[in-house]
């Protein structure tokens, strides 16, 4: 029986790392890994021009990233690899492998019944593999630095301080997780505790504003105060509430019009306020080990995904990424898990298929079918499930989840 399960695994990684060679050689998606490109090279050639002039208008990401690929691209180029795209795409592949590995170390440690089952899924995830490897997108750092964050917490909460603050110079998005980090150590840990790491993340942040503003006479908080509004369209091929109401004409459909004399905008924002309420409820009543932590964070991701406007398709893989560990609180998260994986992968693969066509056994608009909207109905659904788990667990006695 031992030797049969060996040999399951070993098919299980060698399918994960066949399918992420074979999307590596595909063209991904040009406007993005072509932005990575061209903010690499500029940051090798000096870091300050990526938010001086005109061309902080271009830039979206805080340094980290421009920074990282301007290194990884004289790497690439050192080793003599002609095709530039796929050589940067290696680098977020390598984050999402390192995610995988972790996630995979903390899942096998555990003791739930369905841990065969739940490594299976985290080791192949299509979706993650397609966003990274296929797709070239950066995301599997930023979810790599919230979940180590989040995992050294029982250990020191000095490294997690300083890894959520690597995330945030990743992408904005990452407010999200630092945000929910803060009230944790406010509800759980104490005003000393939640005081002295506030002020060492402050500090932290101050440190690179200061030398951009002084050293380098450009603006550091550009991607962090314009990133709202720089897209106004109620959905950026989401599928998500917005997606569900307008479809194709997301894009079209501005989240500046009003109903009732009120923007979409504004609705999404108060939708997401709402159903923020059962996290920070459970947050402050129940979640004191890492998966219950990591699951208020993955549901934060969820809900950021569904319901504002001017979101992304790949604004959900935080959410998958993070599920997989809050799926060993309970079999229903790993369904939850499970769903949210296919959809990530139906949405970003329909995206990526229907502007950049590249995979040969399609040759249709994937974005034009009624399907999606029973795809951006299925997280909805999930966002609702999870936020009345959340709700009714807040207030009832739950086993000590165990990970080792």
């Amino acid at each position: 029986m031992r030797k049969k399960e060996n040999l399951i695994a070993v098919a299980i990684v060698l399918l994960s790392v066949a399918l992420r060679v074979y999307l590596l050689f595909k063209p991904g998606y040009g406007n993005d890994l072509g932005s990575f490109i061209r903010w690499g090279q500029a940051a090798s050639k000096g870091v300050w021009s990526l938010f001086s002039g005109n061309y902080s208008a271009w830039i979206d990401y805080p340094p980290l990233v421009p920074i990282l690929s301007g290194w990884w691209l004289n790497l690439v180029s050192a080793l003599g690899i002609k095709n530039i795209d796929l050589g940067f795409k290696i680098l977020p592949t390598i984050f999402e492998a390192l995610l995988t590995i972790v996630t995979t170390l903390v899942v096998y440690k555990s003791k739930v019944r369905y841990r065969i089952w739940l490594l299976a899924a985290v080791i192949i995830s299509p979706g993650l593999a397609l966003v990274s490897a296929g797709w070239g997108q950066m995301d599997a750092m930023l979810a790599l630095m919230i979940l180590l964050g989040y995992l050294l917490i029982p250990r020191s909460l000095y490294f997690s301080t300083l890894l959520l603050f690597v995330a945030l110079m990743i992408k904005p998005q990452a407010i999200i997780a630092v945000g929910i980090y803060f009230l944790y150590l406010f509800f759980s840990r104490g005003i000393k505790s939640f005081a002295l790491q506030a002020a060492i993340f402050v500090a932290l942040f101050l440190i690179p504003t200061a030398i951009f503003k002084f050293v380098g006479q450009t603006n550091f908080l550009y991607p962090y105060t314009q990133s709202i509004g720089n897209y106004d369209n109620a959905s950026l091929n989401a599928f998500n509430l917005w997606w569900l109401i307008f479809a194709t004409r997301s894009w079209a459909v501005k989240d500046t019009a009003q109903v009732a004399g009120v923007s979409y905008r504004l609705i999404g924002l108060w939708l997401l306020f709402i159903f923020e309420l059962p996290a920070l409820i459970y947050l402050k009543a129940k979640a004191r080990q890492v998966p219950q932590l990591i699951l208020t964070v993955a549901y934060s991701y969820l809900a950021f995904f569904v319901l504002p406007t001017e979101i992304h398709e790949r604004y959900l893989f935080p959410a998958v990424a993070l599920m997989a560990i809050a799926a060993l609180l309970e079999k229903k998260i790993f369904w939850v898990y499970l769903a949210l994986s296919a959809t990530l992968l139906l949405n970003c693969f329909a995206v990526l298929q229907s502007v950049y066509p590249q995979f040969e056994f399609l040759k249709f608009n994937l974005l034009g079918g009624n399907w999606t909207r029973a795809v951006a109905l299925i997280n909805i659904l999930a966002l609702f499930y999870l936020a009345y788990w959340l709700a009714t667990k807040s207030f009832k006695k739950t086993e000590r989840v165990k990970l080792k």
